[in-house]
């Protein structure tokens, strides 16, 4: 006999049958599916992030001018930092429509180093002992940590 555990899944005496096994591996299918596209979606926030910035930017900058002009409690600005704060928002509004401009023409663009290459050839030039033993013994990033160990023994040999 059969009971009925969830709609798509049925438990029952014979566990080995094919439908449960059908079920099981189309269930791996479909998390294999759902991985892809997570990893999908994290690809196109770091593609994007320049566009989330731009418009936090502008979003703080309409945020200030609003709050002021509607007398907001929270923001009381006199009249010789009212003109500073409207400044400053215009800038924020600014630098946010020009970055939306740079990011759609193309120019805004990852240079070719990630931040870990650049701290490796960093250790590469690096001689001091204290910090590189410093690095080799708190760094967070594995492979920095391993540079700067075998860099260390480099350089005490």
């Amino acid at each position: 006999m059969l009971y009925p555990v969830h709609r798509y899944v049925w438990i029952g005496a014979k566990i080995h049958n094919s439908p449960y096994l059908i079920l099981q591996r189309t269930g791996a299918y479909f998390q294999a599916i759902q991985l892809k596209r997570r990893e999908e979606n994290q690809m196109n926030l770091n593609r994007d992030f320049p566009y989330v910035v731009a418009c936090y930017l502008i979003a703080v900058g309409l945020f200030f001018i609003f709050s002021d002009m509607l007398g907001a409690d929270y923001l009381a600005a006199r009249p010789p930092g009212k003109y500073y704060l409207y400044g400053l928002s215009i800038i924020f509004i600014a630098a946010g429509i020009v970055a939306v401009y740079l990011k759609y023409q193309g120019k805004l663009r990852r240079s070719d180093k990630s931040i870990t290459e650049v701290r490796l050839e960093a250790i590469e030039n690096l001689n001091d002992t204290a910090l590189l033993a410093n690095i080799a013994l708190e760094e967070t990033d594995s492979e920095v940590q391993k540079a700067a160990a075998t860099r260390l023994k480099q350089i005490s040999n």
